[in-house]
């Protein structure tokens, strides 16, 4: 109807045969596109139909899915990849929690950048609010070994704090 050419039985023979090497398939058939292959091993039913997911796994996948292991969910959802457990989770919408930040040992910017994750700040982020530039998104504490105070006044003063003496 839209003027592409119809499948003939010759063709869906090759498709057959030749089903799942898509190369081989396109090099048969070279007036045919990759996708209008695919497409057909599927219209054939020649393809292994992955089997629908239910109620029950979706909502395993909301309760687990942010926060535990993989192993768990893995172990909660058999019969399942990794890889399809990702996908229903990218379908609905659903996301890993986020790590925390590596520690640095540097008490002051162990603190600004736990209070950035727990507002959901990027490093980029926190330069921006701060005008730092790229002093946290790149830990340039690390690179000139020597912590610039006015880039951590400004990030405390960004994300909202204070700065306190503690004298011993």
């Amino acid at each position: 109807m839209r003027g592409d050419k119809v499948w003939t039985v010759e063709e869906d023979e090759v498709v057959r045969s030749k089903y799942p090497d898509y190369a081989a398939i396109r090099k048969a058939l070279p007036h045919r596109t990759y996708f209008a292959c695919r497409a057909r091993a599927r219209t054939l039913r020649i393809v292994k139909e992955r089997p629908p997911y239910t109620g029950k796994e979706l909502s395993i996948v909301r309760r687990l899915y942010p926060k535990a292991d993989r192993e768990d969910i893995l172990s909660s959802l058999p019969g399942r990849t990794w890889s399809q457990i990702n996908d229903l989770a990218n379908r609905n919408g659903i996301r890993r929690a986020p790590k925390p930040f590596k520690i640095t040992g540097i008490k002051v910017l162990d603190q600004i950048r736990t209070r950035c994750r727990e507002l959901n700040y990027s490093m980029p982020d926190l330069d921006k609010m701060a005008r730092t530039k790229t002093y946290f998104a790149k830990a340039k504490w690390l690179i000139r070994n020597k912590i610039n105070h006015r880039a951590i006044g400004r990030a405390v003063d960004a994300l909202h704090g204070d700065i306190e003496a503690d004298w011993k």
